[in-house]
């Protein structure tokens, strides 16, 4: 299966890798008892995981970066601030120096982290938003500086009629009208979507 946005490479952040490892209620207990440790492996891990993606992209690529861990439905924004946002960071600025597109892949409640993004170079990234997260107000916090791709929710998809997914696509097609938005799926289309359903997202712009 090709993954969701259409490009070659795929990584994560550090954080977000050391707490899937780790699992999460562990990695909570290693934020909380080794915050420092925590950090410097982070700072360590970082410029590896950048390296390795600049081993096959090139200058015109995307690559994806699946930071859903470093939600604010598993952390808060003052955790984000000191254990995520600055490893997610230099990699971004990193794939952007070398005009390497990154497409952040934002699951989860990503609301109260969205500010973050304001202090990242213009236009430096695509984030990548599903249903968790206001699409509205993402639009009306990032227009003009990031570009947001999203959100028809999954349950559409599998489980609504083709007016329902036609509504929201519609609501979708009203926000990318000035530009700095990609419609497309929450998240992934999901293996039970319905065929009409996902016939009306890929037509909707026409």
């Amino acid at each position: 299966m090709r993954n969701s946005y259409e490009v070659p490479h795929v990584t994560a952040p550090a954080f977000d890798t050391f707490s899937l490892s780790r699992r999460m209620g562990n990695f909570c207990y290693d934020i909380f008892n080794e915050p420092d440790l925590v950090k410097a492996a982070c700072e360590r891990a970082t410029p590896d995981i950048i390296n390795t993606v600049f081993k096959s992209a090139k200058r015109g690529d995307r690559v994806a970066i699946f930071a859903m861990r470093s939600s604010a439905s598993f952390i808060s924004p003052d955790m984000f601030e000191k254990f995520a946002f600055p490893y997610l960071k230099q990699m971004v600025l990193a794939f952007h120096e070398k005009g390497i597109t990154p497409v952040i892949h934002a699951d989860g409640k990503w609301l109260p982290m969205l500010r973050y993004f304001q202090k990242l170079p213009p236009k430096s990234c695509i984030i990548a938003l599903d249903d968790s997260t206001d699409i509205v107000k993402a639009k009306e916090m990032l227009h003009g500086h990031q570009c947001i791709r999203g959100n028809l929710p999954a349950n559409i998809l599998a489980f609504g009629t083709e007016r329902d997914t036609q509504a929201y696509c519609d609501k979708l097609v009203e926000l990318a009208m000035d530009g700095g938005f990609i419609i497309g799926s929450g998240c992934e289309v999901p293996l039970n979507a319905k065929l009409e359903n996902v016939r009306v997202l890929m037509n909707c712009t026409k």
